[in-house]
């Protein structure tokens, strides 16, 4: 990333199809009412994650392995990130 920032998360689910993964950020778009006819969640979780992370000029990726599960990074540019050195509070008195 050339000195941004990056925070993943990563599970152990069923994966997501490979075909599916451009639409993942789609308001209401279901992954699990394609492959299981499941009913949970209301596909507006990582619609949501890709409207806050364009507002930070910041992108997401999504890496998927069908049958080991999901790693989703959020990118973020340098000039987004502020480094600080660790035990270093942001201001006096914190």
């Amino acid at each position: 990333m050339g000195g941004g920032g990056v925070f993943r998360v990563t599970d152990d689910g069923i994966g997501i199809p490979p075909q599916r993964v451009s639409r993942i950020t789609e308001r209401f778009y279901r992954v699990n009412a394609y492959l299981d006819g499941g009913a949970a969640g209301s596909g507006l979780g990582l619609a949501i994650v890709q409207n806050v992370l364009k507002r930070h000029q910041a992108r997401l990726d999504c890496q998927s392995q069908m049958g080991v599960g999901s790693t989703f990074s959020c990118l973020f540019p340098p000039e987004r990130v502020e480094w600080r050195p660790e035990g270093v509070p942001e201001s006096p008195g914190d």
